[in-house]
């Protein structure tokens, strides 16, 4: 398999996940949902981003750092227990 960007690769992993989250919400409330037209839908932007090199264009105009860390490149349980500390804290004040 080719070498991939890890951030890009990060950005996938995150369409991935909200696919799924979709399905299973869906089939959890009995609603109709259209799991191979979303994947279909990922993967032709997938596609079109590396055919028409937008990933190296929209990259090439950031500023990177190597102290700073990408929200996404964040695994998502890691998120989650981020967001629920500060939603807690920011109820504090």
């Amino acid at each position: 398999m080719p070498k991939v960007d890890a951030h890009l690769r990060a950005e996938f992993r995150e369409i991935a996940r909200l696919i799924v989250r979709a399905d299973l919400d869906a089939k959890k409330r009995g609603l109709s949902q259209n799991t191979i037209g979303k994947i279909e839908q990922a993967m032709v932007s997938a596609f079109a981003t590396g055919r028409d090199g937008l990933w190296r264009k929209r990259n090439a105009t950031e500023a990177t750092s190597d102290i700073l860390v990408d929200w996404i490149e964040i695994p998502s349980r890691a998120r989650e227990t981020l967001i629920s500390m500060t939603f807690v804290f920011s109820k504090v004040l």
